[in-house]
């Protein structure tokens, strides 16, 4: 996987350098909220920060590709001491360096009286995620004794954007692991691409601002 994403870079890299007329960057800054699932608490009640930058490229007027590089605080929260009265109140944070590649196209096609939505953008990607740090608080007590967090996450993404100003955009995305982030999960509640294990999903609002 770690290949994988160093070849798209290069590729990327490459491809902008030749068309350098073209490119685009800036910056990225939001909120975001998140659950894991599988650990049985679910809701989306752990709140966070994103932050970094983006550098693209237009394929088109109407499409474009781009790659992102960023800092991200996932994790999980429950107070449902009464479901489960020895693991909670509970706290997870997973901080991550997000580099995501991300597949955008707008609706100009799409005719209303006459005008295109140039505005309204459409997302597709997929993210690598490598743990930067993690704390686990069990009933108030951080645990220390073992780190059962993987060092690397894949996850799909998707969403959609609004043009706000020519170079400011608003957007809402769901991120969602596609591997497991917790090692050696066997069995569990949740299986996502035959894997049983634990998952980050994430609800990110963000602004992005090109330079």
């Amino acid at each position: 996987m770690k290949k994988i994403f160093i070849l798209l870079a290069l590729t990327f890299s490459f491809i902008v350098t030749v068309n350098s007329q073209n490119f685009f960057g800036g910056l990225i800054a939001g909120g975001i909220t998140s659950q894991v699932e599988g650990d049985q608490r679910g809701g989306f009640n752990k709140l966070g920060f994103t932050a970094g930058a983006f550098a693209g490229l237009p394929i088109n007027k109407n499409f474009s590709v781009h790659l992102e590089l960023k800092y991200i605080q996932k994790g999980s929260r429950s107070n449902n001491v009464e479901a489960f009265p020895d693991g909670d109140p509970y706290l997870l944070k997973l901080d991550y360096i997000d580099m995501p590649i991300v597949f955008t196209t707008n609706f100009n096609m799409i005719r209303i009286n006459g005008r295109g939505l140039h505005w309204l953008n459409v997302e597709l990607g997929l993210s690598v995620d490598v743990l930067a740090k993690y704390k686990e608080e069990i009933m108030g007590v951080e645990n220390i004794d073992y780190n059962p967090w993987r060092r690397v996450a894949l996850n799909g993404l998707a969403g959609i954007r609004i043009n706000i100003t020519k170079d400011c955009q608003i957007g809402l995305r769901t991120i969602n692991s596609i591997t497991s982030i917790r090692k050696n999960v066997v069995t569990g509640n949740v299986i996502r691409f035959n894997q049983w294990g634990e998952f980050n999903d994430v609800l990110q609002l963000a602004i992005f601002y090109r330079l």
